[in-house]
């Protein structure tokens, strides 16, 4: 049976908000792939907001990340949640 410790207001946080963060690398190549025929036409420079971590800058560099590499991720991030989830339902 798991130990039971006590957890903080900041460790909570923490520990909600860790997930987003390990997931946000694989979502950007997963928006990419949706505005792939976006991307590939051009039509990305089209869109307005062009700084430096806008979506059109965002779906041209995701094109660059291997398969290899984001499957990885993908499955460290699932690892993850499954992991958070049946912690949580222990607190």
């Amino acid at each position: 049976m798991p130990m039971k410790t006590r957890t903080t207001p900041a460790l909570m946080a923490f520990l909600l908000l860790l997930p987003v963060m390990l997931m946000a690398c694989s979502k950007e190549d997963e928006a990419a792939a949706a505005f792939d025929e976006l991307t590939r036409s051009g039509k990305d420079d089209q869109m307005v907001r062009q700084i430096r971590n806008a979506w059109p800058n965002v779906f041209r560099a995701a094109r660059f990340i291997p398969a290899v590499e984001n499957m990885p991720s993908t499955q460290r991030s699932l690892s993850f949640l499954s992991m958070l989830s049946r912690d949580l339902l222990l607190l």
